[in-house]
């Protein structure tokens, strides 16, 4: 999500969010996903048409307006999986003394993936389906580089263990051969190319 008002500004194309998506659909290729970068248009799509789950990229610059559209799409539907990633959490950081803090800010985030999240979005969205599409239960789960907020009345924070991360980046499909990115290239949004990753997984702290 961006920040949007009546200054003329270029954005950058939601590269990170499109690995991510079409990751997803190779897992799950009768999934329907949709990507936005105006919190408007996605509060306007989840009004006319209910997604099972919303998925939000949080950064420094962004997180307040990502905790101001989680709490939009509690209200409009609160049996929808809320779900938050980006770099507030690492395998350095990712312990309770740091998670608690963050969730009592972003009380309806319902799971936050942790560094790079293909692979973890994967085994979250496996688990969705087992548990029914219930995020109460989500809340419960163990689930491979993710935390799970804790349930109302319960003050756990669940860290799921450790996932290497991929050995083959051509695992993930192109999202610019996939098209899921069109309509950013047909704006005026700067495209990105990913010329390197890390490999491996640190152990956790804490």
């Amino acid at each position: 999500m961006v920040h949007t008002w009546e200054k003329v500004s270029v954005w950058t194309i939601p590269f990170n969010v499109g690995f991510v998506a079409v990751y997803s659909a190779k897992h799950f290729p009768d999934a329907e996903t949709s990507i936005f970068k105006a919190p408007n248009e996605l509060i306007d799509a989840t009004k006319s048409k209910r997604p099972d789950l919303v998925a939000l990229s949080s950064y420094a610059w962004n997180e307040n307006l990502t905790r101001f559209v989680t709490s939009k799409i509690k209200e409009l539907d609160p049996t929808i999986l809320a779900v938050q990633g980006g770099p507030n959490f690492t395998v350095q950081n990712c312990d309770k003394l740091h998670a608690r803090p963050y969730f009592s800010k972003h009380g309806d985030c319902d799971a936050y993936v942790i560094d790079a999240g293909e692979r973890p979005i994967v085994e979250l969205l496996k688990r969705w389906v087992k548990v029914g599409n219930d995020p109460a239960q989500i809340r419960r789960e163990m689930i491979p580089d993710v935390m799970t907020n804790n349930p109302p009345g319960d003050d756990r924070i669940i860290i799921g263990p450790s996932m290497m991360t991929l050995d083959d980046l051509d695992e993930i499909p192109s999202p610019y051969l996939t098209r899921i990115l069109d309509k950013f290239l047909d704006s005026n949004s700067v495209p990105f190319l990913e010329t390197n990753r890390s490999f491996g997984s640190s152990p956790k702290m804490g």
